[in-house]
């Protein structure tokens, strides 16, 4: 969900350039949680269709593409600039710049505004949420998830229960520079490996030891999904350490292997779920090292190869490009959108679960990209043309470019 994109294709590109497909699997994310969070749960009229559902439910994955790319791009950035004057500073400052404007200009709409239209006791959730907000003002979101349950993150007037993956990204932001500036590139392998196993035994942990809302929050928390975030710094790392044709062999390999176990598991446990065993245990990392094969293989990939024509086209691109304030509005607001698009009523007027659901999924959708193209240029905009004042010494970062061949 940054913006920060490196330049792998070209070592000597200047800091920040963009590579438009690595937008357009941003964008891929977006829509990947957009379809489960806009999906009627309609039980489809037939076998062909409730697959079709089905596979749209596994959009959950797309918090984790989120990680992996975000994991992928700050490293890249961090390595570049390692050797610049004040460049933890920038870093920080920068970050703040991207994140805090719409993060923290929701929550005061949230809580500074919301209170005054729904009275104490109109929504006794929204009340409870109003008891929690300490922990989303300390970006503690996924902390508050286990200590109260999702439950406690929902109501009938605005959700924040979303908020937990900007947590753990942003606890990642805060730890992941001084690991950088302490170990030089090759010492980061294993630390990043060392992570990604103690996120594993994590979970297993969790899974042995707690029950109930506890548990379901044991999966939020940072620790326990920072391999996500590992994955994607680890092939930042390894594109500076391996050959490009090398890499792309390994990434082609576990991207046929991991998805054919994720497709076995699909079918076998009728859908692709956070609860089941494989996804808890070893899944997340699993599904890490899935997306980290498809950036190595997009970046890697000609221009003119068919799958990317197929990723790296401007509607992707689009979604890309807006995908943080896409991702922070659109579920803030899933409580209104449900009510103006009732799915009964819907499928009640429409007399089709497919129509019925486009119609839910487009109309939803279409508010939510509405609002964020607002607050790009009203808010997040405005703040990120002053990240200039904060820039990094274009020597040291083109000394330290990942090598792709």
């Amino acid at each position: 969900m940054t913006d920060d994109i490196p330049q792998p294709e070209n070592p000597a590109a200047p800091h920040g350039a963009r590579i438009p497909v690595l937008d357009a699997v941003r964008g891929i994310a977006i829509v990947l949680v957009l379809l489960v969070h806009f999906t009627p749960d309609y039980l489809m009229p037939n076998r062909a269709l409730e697959w079709a559902k089905k596979l749209m439910f596994t959009g959950w994955t797309g918090v984790d593409l989120f990680f992996v790319l975000s994991g992928f791009l700050i490293t890249d950035i961090l390595v570049r600039v390692r050797q610049s004057p004040h460049w933890i500073r920038n870093f920080y400052q920068r970050r703040v710049l991207r994140i805090l404007p719409l993060y923290l200009g929701s929550l005061v709409v949230v809580f500074g505004f919301l209170p005054w239209f729904v009275p104490t006791g109109h929504d006794p959730a929204f009340d409870t949420m109003q008891s929690t907000q300490g922990w989303y003002w300390l970006h503690q979101a996924n902390v508050c998830v286990f200590l109260h349950g999702f439950s406690a993150t929902g109501s009938e007037t605005v959700n924040l229960g979303h908020l937990w993956s900007l947590a753990v990204e942003e606890h990642f932001y805060l730890v992941w520079p001084f690991l950088v500036a302490l170990l030089p590139p090759r010492r980061l392998l294993p630390a990043l490996v060392g992570i990604i196993l103690l996120a594993i035994a994590l979970r297993l942990m969790a899974m042995a030891t707690l029950t109930g809302p506890m548990l379901e929050g044991a999966f939020v928390q940072t620790p326990a999904r920072m391999d996500g975030l590992a994955c994607g710094a680890l092939l930042s790392v390894l594109f500076r350490e391996v050959a490009a044709t090398t890499l792309r062999r390994w990434a082609l390999v576990l991207f046929t292997v991991i998805g054919a176990i994720f497709l076995t598991d699909f079918f076998v446990e009728k859908g692709l779920w956070v609860g089941s065993y494989l996804v808890r245990s070893v899944g997340f990392t699993l599904l890490g090292c899935f997306y980290a094969s498809l950036i190595v293989i997009l970046l890697t990939d000609a221009p003119t190869t068919p799958l990317r024509r197929v990723i790296d086209n401007p509607v992707l691109r689009f979604f890309g490009k807006y995908s943080y304030g896409i991702y922070v509005i659109h579920f803030l607001i899933a409580p209104t959108l449900h009510r103006w698009f009732p799915e009964a009523a819907l499928l009640a007027r429409l007399h089709s679960y497919v129509l019925a659901s486009v119609v839910c999924i487009v109309g939803k959708t279409a508010i939510s990209v509405g609002l964020a193209l607002i607050s790009w240029h009203v808010l997040e905009a405005p703040c990120l043309r002053l990240k200039d004042r904060f820039g990094y010494a274009p020597r040291q970062v083109a000394d330290a470019a990942p090598v792709l061949g």
